[in-house]
């Protein structure tokens, strides 16, 4: 009776371990190298001769946080810096500000902040002021959540005001639109209870924010689809009506329909109503984006229906089109629905960059990240232009977020396998739009009048910019502002900056990468010499706000110093910098050790394994991880554990999974640099295989029988298959069971 219960026993547990899998862990960093702060010499632009008109190229990915990136959302802080929303670690609330440079195409970041410890998904930001965020949000028990979040703009960290639940029965998916400086629309799945379970219903509220107290109140709840409403996407119309996309349902919970309503706001009281909701897509219609092509049109993708047709459980395709709102009636109409992607459907994002053409990023075929441009017609078609795949290695499965940062760059945070991702996107404008050249002015440089150089006020020059080219549009003659002229000196590091240093300034709709901006410094310690000024203007589309702050820097290394800008003014503004020298080595991976408990076993309570490594960096160890790949071909990426105030990590865990395993270790630093070790392969052996050569047979037996009812503590040797602390018949039972059975070794 004994025996039977110890082989019954033996042989469910050795066959259960078999079938443990460990859960995926997608975890592949590949962080973007932060260009800024180094000096280096003056950039010689690669040429790309095959780009063609609305191409797309990319610059270096940034991962800003390697924990977890799902649902991310951005607002721009300024022309450089933009604050990404997200779910991060343990799928709580955060925020990072991110720093792009478009002459080198990379990303840096600040310092991430926990603004919701207990939760905090699908977040939505909307600006406030420079330096103010409101960001709403699934928060604790997955109810609608609100918090002011403010920048500091000396240092790029971020504080947060109160955290208001301004719905306390459910708030999913929710969109913001900013109505005044105080006042925001918000809309979000609010409470499911009802014959509808589970899918929640749409709502909007207006919520109210004071910036001096950080504290949010709510106006009067709108439920403006009583059967479900999730995904949603807010445009703004004019002052008190909002366009407002969603995931919807004709009466079904499961069939997600693509529904568009007007939100109209009174600003009196701050209550809702809506107009005619209409169903653009009547089989799927998900996940959706917009963008603004006019006072009353606007571009929606979405995830559509597929080749199944009216099979509302087919694969989905990605689909564009254009809906008209009556400014009259405020009801919707569509034009003709465009597929732009025949064999994947996604969630998207969109952002405009002419009234013709918009950026839209979504996840194809293989759950990789596809940039495209798609065209606006003239009949409300829609087509598109050639597409790049920015994400090679696979994506994670929440939507991207896009910001526009100027007209042929644009920032795309994503998640990429579950950590948080950015990249710049370059699109290539086609010539021959009516566009202001800064280049067109004939410089009219009086050289100064006063013999003294030194001069702060520089009272004695002027500069006269005369345009020679005047651009004409729809009739109307354009005339673009005259720019803000700029000299001084330049220190590097405590002496005077060496020729070949690039000299720029950067702002709200400065444009730059034109002449002067930036300058080269010719004479050692100055720039702007010889009548040569360092010029800030804008584009006559975006002109430059008059007093925006000016920032400056010296290759690419932000100097400290700023100045207001203003048009046909001319300032001495000396510069001053430290830069650090250039970081290009990896980090240095040493002393990888793998130990196993001794004897080896598969079972968890007498078996384990244990990887250990040394890792050193010039600068600072950014994140070491190790990557597994199982014996049934799956692949862990397992974050490794630092000894505090050693270069030690470790990483111990307990395999159960009979077979071959391969590892190896990939380390980062802080400035992008990576390296990773050589695969290196073990095997597993099952308990029973006693001798480990990958075979059960007679050997076994007799490794048994020469240990033959020796005793000692539970697992203490390999011929204790049964691990009781007794070699016995047990053991041999179990090698019984699975007599002349073979596993797979490493080869």
């Amino acid at each position: 009776m004994k025996l039977e219960r110890r082989s019954l026993e033996r042989n469910s547990v050795f066959k259960a371990a078999i079938a443990i899998v460990v859960a995926l862990v997608f975890v592949m960093p590949v962080a973007a190298f932060a260009n800024t702060g180094t000096l280096t010499p003056a950039l010689t632009p690669t040429l790309t001769p095959t780009l063609s008109d609305w191409d797309i190229t990319k610059g270096k990915a940034l991962t800003y946080d390697s924990d977890n990136g799902a649902y991310p959302a951005l607002s721009q802080i300024d022309a450089n810096h933009y604050l990404c929303a997200y779910d991060g670690q343990d799928n709580d609330g955060w925020a990072v500000v991110l720093t792009v440079d478009t002459n080198t195409e990379t990303i840096t970041k600040g310092t991430p902040f926990e603004y919701d410890p207990v939760h905090g998904t699908c977040p939505s930001l909307s600006k406030i002021d420079d330096t103010h965020y409101l960001c709403v949000y699934n928060g604790p028990d997955w109810n609608g959540w609100a918090v002011i979040l403010t920048v500091d703009t000396d240092d790029w960290t971020i504080s947060k005001g109160t955290l208001y639940e301004f719905e306390t029965e459910f708030g999913y998916t929710s969109a913001l639109s900013k109505i005044d400086d105080t006042h925001y629309l918000c809309a979000y799945t609010g409470s499911y209870w009802s014959e509808w379970a589970v899918y929640g219903k749409g709502w909007a509220v207006v919520l109210t924010v004071d910036t001096g107290t950080g504290i949010i109140t709510k106006g009067t709840p709108f439920e403006f689809d009583t059967k479900k409403g999730a995904e949603y996407v807010l445009s703004q119309i004019d002052a008190t009506h909002y366009l407002c996309v969603y995931s919807g349902t004709g009466g079904s919970t499961i069939q997600s329909e693509g529904y568009a309503v007007v939100l109209i706001v009174n600003t009196n009281d701050w209550t809702i109503s809506k107009g005619t909701p209409y169903v653009y897509e009547s089989l799927v219609g998900a996940g959706a984006a917009v963008s603004q092509i006019d006072a009353t049109h606007y571009l929606c993708t979405y995830m559509g229906p597929g080749p199944g047709s009216g099979d509302r459980f087919a694969d989905f395709h990605s689909w564009a089109v254009v809906l008209r709102v009556n400014t009259g009636d405020w009801k919707i109409t569509r034009g003709p629905a465009f597929e732009f992607d025949t064999e994947h459907g996604s969630i998207s994002a969109l952002t405009r960059i002419d009234d013709n053409h918009h950026l839209c990023t979504i996840f194809g075929p293989g759950n990789n990240s596809i940039a495209m441009v798609l065209t606006v017609n003239t009949d409300w078609t829609v087509s598109k232009e050639s597409s790049l795949e920015y994400v090679e290695t696979g994506y994670g499965f929440s939507p991207p977020a896009l910001s526009k940062i100027d007209n042929t760059h644009y920032l795309c945070a994503y998640d990429g396998w579950c950590r948080g991702r950015a990249v710049i996107l370059n699109v290539e404008i086609p010539a021959g739009m009516p566009d202001f050249d800064p280049n067109d002015y004939i410089e009219l440089m009086e050289m100064p009048t006063t013999t003294d150089k030194r001069s702060d006020t520089h009272d004695g020059y002027s500069a006269l910019l005369q345009p020679k080219l005047l651009h004409t549009f729809d009739g109307a003659t354009l005339i673009p502002p005259l720019p803000h002229a700029f000299y001084g000196t330049v220190m590097i590091n405590g002496a005077p900056a060496p020729p070949n240093i690039k000299v720029e300034g950067r702002g709200e709709n400065v444009m730059i990468g034109i002449l002067q901006n930036p300058l080269l410094i010719t004479v050692a310690g100055q720039y702007a010499t010889g009548g040569t000024y360092l010029l800030i203007q804008g584009h006559w589309e975006n002109p430059i706000p008059d007093g925006a702050p000016i920032t400056f820097y010296a290759n690419d290394a932000y100097t400290g110093q700023w100045h207001e800008w203003h048009s046909e003014d001319t300032d001495r503004i000396n510069l001053t910098v430290t830069i650090e020298p250039p970081d290009a080595d990896p980090p240095v991976i040493s002393d990888v050790a793998f130990t196993t408990s001794d004897p080896i076993d598969t079972e968890p309570e007498f078996g384990w394994e244990n990887i250990s490594c040394v890792v050193t960096d010039n600068v600072e160890v950014d994140a070491v991880n190790l990557i597994v790949t199982y014996p049934d071909d799956h692949t862990d990426y397992i974050p490794m554990t630092n000894i505090p105030g050693t270069d030690i990590y470790y990483y111990n865990t307990i395999f159960t999974d009979v077979g071959c395993y391969s590892y190896h270790i990939w380390a980062e630093d802080d400035r992008g640099n990576d390296v990773e070790t050589v695969s290196e392969t073990w095997g597993l052996p099952p308990n029973w295989d006693v001798n480990m050569d990958g075979h059960t047979h007679f050997f076994d037996l007799a490794a048994i029988a020469i240990e033959y009812d020796e005793r000692g503590p539970d697992g203490w040797m390999r011929e204790d298959v049964d691990n009781d602390g007794h070699v016995h018949f047990f053991d041999l039972a179990a090698v019984a069971i699975y007599y002349d059975e073979y596993w797979e070794r490493c080869s």
